[in-house]
Parts: C-alpha cells; structure tokens; sequence
C-alpha cells in the first residue's frame, strides 16, 4: 500500500507530544507500506533531521509554516474566514497545491492528515482519506475559558465555538477517523456517521526501561514535563507553583521540583525556588532522576504522553481525573489521582509509608504500558486497519 501522510510539524526530534505520535505511527506504517510525507516545518534549524525521517519514508517534502501572528498570518485569517486563528498559519498554497498533484498521480491508496491543523486539507480526492485526531481540540479552549474570569472570557469562548464549527464540519469530510481514546471515539462518533477508531498515544518499550523505585524521603525528587506553550500545560504550572508544590513543602521541606518543557518563562526558576529544564536531549535521563511524575491537569483531552513515559520507566504518577482520562489505568493501582493539594499532600505521605508500594505500584504500572500502550501493538492494529480501510 502507499500511503501519503502529512504531518502539521515536522516529526523530528520527539520533543513533542505531537511529534512522537506521528513519528512512531509512520515508522510502524512503513514496516508494510510504502509512505510518502508532507510536512510543515517552522524554522531552518529542523531540516536538519529530515534524514531521520527517510529511513521509513520514501519521500519527504517540506513545507514551511506561517509565522504566528505575523502579517502573512494576518493576511491569511482575513482571506481564510473560514478557518480558525489556530489553523489560518497552516494554510499554505505552495502544499495545497503539491498535495493535489501527488494526489492526482493515482499511486496513493491512503491519504493520512494528522491532526486538527491539517483537517482543513481534506478534499475531493479519489482516494481514502483518514484524520488522525491527537485530542478533542475545542474542549481545550473550553476548559480554559471555563476557568478565566467573566470579562477575559469571551475572546476564549468564541475561538472554541469556530474551533468546534470547524472541527465537526471536518469529521464529516474524512472517510475514516482515528481517536486516541474512546471519550475522543464517542465525541466524534456523535457528529458523523463515518467510522471512528481508537489508537492510543504509545511508548517504545524498549526505548523506555523500567527502573524499580528506590524513594529517599529526605531527598524526594518531583517532576513536571510540558511545554508551556499549551493551554493545559501552563494552567498545569500555574496551579503546581501556587497550590500543589508549596503543600507538598510544607510536608517535605527538602523535597525539590524540576520543570522539563519548551517555551517556559525565565522567571519562574527564581520566583518558585524550582529548577527549569528547557532543552533536553534525551528524556529518559529525567525520568530516571525523578521518584514522582506531578502531571495536575485540569485541562485536558486525549491521553498524555508523560504519563505513560513515566510509567513505562518506573516514576509514580500522580495525576487528576482530568489527566487520567483516556487513559486504562486505575487509580490506586497504577498511579494516583488527586484532586486539590491536600489530596496530593495525603497520597504521597501513603506511598512514603512502604517502599513496597512504590514498588508495586511501579510494577502494576509498567505492566499497563506493555499490555495495552506498546507501539508495537499499536501499530500492528493501525496497519491491520488501513488494509480494511482500501479493500
């Protein structure tokens, strides 16, 4: 089969949740296809890495992205009212274009467009399309406005009624749509008549070991990683630093937090006594110095990738019912859910008492990943699909 697949960034290196999805689902198309890529990309320093990607790609063209809020941007949302602000820097005649004229060579059997910033591509085209959905996007927008005040609120709230207007309109125009959850499955399933299916976010099992937790509770070692650049995320920090942290203080004076992400502000390190890590290389080291994941999400949707990476190495999760979502883990037996700081305060103390329950909480935990969220598996369900899809 050959497939064409475009991705909204380009997916290398995998220092995004987004990037690691569409990364890991070309690598395990391509074990039986033949896959061709379009991508955005948003600076010259990422075309460096485009020979990562031909090593499962047959293909690659690149296209660069809008600058935000530049005039071309501007430009775009004025001529485009049809699309969001969000999906106005993505539009691109030079792709539209190539799109439709790889398209018209009639060698694809599949069109694969991952996410809601390529869903505007979608078009009359003879072949099978599929919108690979990572999250229920204007329920991001929603959660947000939801939680400002009344006066800020309403730039938030018309932005996620285009955001939704636009985001139903395309489930209806794919042939086939992927859900990372069965919560995304039933949402859109409840907007279109066209089939919906479940492939989770996943974790290279053998690239993420698991290391046995060994909890020194004079030195407790907690750890937050997103970029701040997402709504979910930066409510997430804000919340931490103010309410979550500070009462874990209280309680663990001598406990320290570190912050791994992009886009996150200078002045927090000062200001919250914490250490921030901008620009990692290789993500298992901070799992591997970390005894806890903190993930307090209050906006969410779609299931996270830190905490399954967590999982998959060891690190106890504590997260809230926003954060679990999606996700096949119980609370209590895999990971912690918590829903205001006294919560936390109180789980950790719990999990302090016995080294034996870090231990096999950690254990039930890594077992999960490999059980259900093993890209392996994930794959071979993706492909199994696909060949159904084009029969």
């Amino acid at each position: 089969m050959k497939i064409l697949f475009v991705t909204y960034d380009l997916p290398y290196p995998l220092d995004a949740g987004g990037k690691v999805r569409a990364y890991n689902l070309i690598k395990e198309l391509a074990k039986e296809n033949e896959v061709t890529l379009f991508s955005y990309y948003r600076d010259n320093s990422q075309l460096s890495y485009v020979d990562e990607l031909r090593k499962y790609c047959a293909n690659v063209h690149l296209f660069k992205r809008v600058a935000v809020f530049s005039l071309k941007h501007i430009v775009n949302t004025i001529l485009h009212p049809n699309l969001t602000a969000h999906i106005s820097h993505y539009y691109h005649s030079g792709l539209s274009q190539e799109l439709d004229k790889e398209l018209q060579t009639g060698i694809y059997d599949l069109l694969h467009l991952e996410s809601f910033y390529t869903s505007h591509l979608l078009g009359d085209y003879n072949v099978t399309q599929v919108l690979g959905t990572e999250n229920i996007e204007w329920k991001i927008y929603q959660g947000h406005f939801e939680m400002k005040s009344f006066t800020s609120r309403f730039p938030l709230q018309l932005e996620a009624f285009r955001t939704r207007m636009f985001e139903q309109s395309s489930w209806k125009k794919a042939d086939a749509l992927l859900a990372v959850c069965l919560s995304d499955k039933a949402t859109i399933s409840e907007h279109t008549t066209k089939s919906v299916y479940e492939i989770p976010n996943g974790v290279d099992i053998d690239y993420f070991c698991y290391e046995s937790p060994t909890i020194d509770i004079n030195k407790l070692k907690l750890l937050y990683v997103g970029d701040y650049a997402y709504l979910q995320n930066s409510d997430a920090i804000s919340w931490l630093l103010k309410d979550i942290y500070p009462a874990i203080r209280a309680k663990y004076p001598n406990s320290t937090l570190t912050i791994v992400g992009k886009n996150i502000p200078e002045n927090l390190e000062k200001s919250y006594g914490v250490t921030i890590q901008r620009d990692v290389e290789d993500i298992r080291e901070v799992y591997s110095d970390a005894d806890m994941l903190l993930a307090p999400l209050r906006i969410s949707s779609g299931t996270q990738f830190k905490i399954l990476e967590a999982m998959a190495t060891g690190v106890i999760v504590l997260t809230t019912p926003t954060g679990i979502q999606g996700l096949n883990a119980k609370p209590g037996k895999e990971l912690v859910v918590f829903k205001d700081k006294r919560d936390v305060a109180l789980a950790i103390e719990n999990i302090l008492k016995s080294q034996n329950t870090a231990e096999e909480m950690s254990k039930r935990a890594r077992e999960l990943v490999e059980k259900e969220y093993s890209w392996n598996m994930i794959g071979s369900k993706l492909r199994s699909i696909y060949k159904n899809l084009v029969k």
